[in-house]
């Protein structure tokens, strides 16, 4: 390739099947790449998307949901362990087996009387 009068650029370019290979797993991961892209903007163009990220066709929603039934310091959940720890004397929830049963794990110990 000539670039004006004195500059002269020149490349040689030798490719092995394994790099045949490569090449043609990149192709197809861009190709495989493109559908989804498209389709997420058409949806966005067409008002099919709030500005949360939610479908509002009643199409699937891809968010994560939230892990608390409610923002705040704690869930009600949590704020039943921390009762039940109390009961026990205990002042952490991780050491109170009642505490414990509320998060659904196990070794929750059983009411008495």
């Amino acid at each position: 390739m000539r670039v004006g009068r004195r500059t002269v650029l020149a490349a040689q370019v030798s490719v092995t099947p394994l790099g045949l290979i490569a090449i043609g797993a990149l192709v197809s991961a861009i190709l495989l790449s493109v559908p989804p892209i498209v389709r997420a903007a058409g949806d966005v163009r067409r008002g099919r998307v709030d500005e949360k990220g939610d479908r509002t066709d009643g199409g699937p929603s891809h968010r994560r949901q939230p892990m608390t039934e409610k923002k705040g310091k704690c869930s009600e959940t949590a704020q039943r362990a921390n009762a039940k720890a109390a009961k026990e004397g205990e002042k952490n929830p991780r050491k109170s087996s009642a505490a414990q049963a509320e998060f659904g794990r196990k070794g929750g110990k059983a009411k008495k009387g």
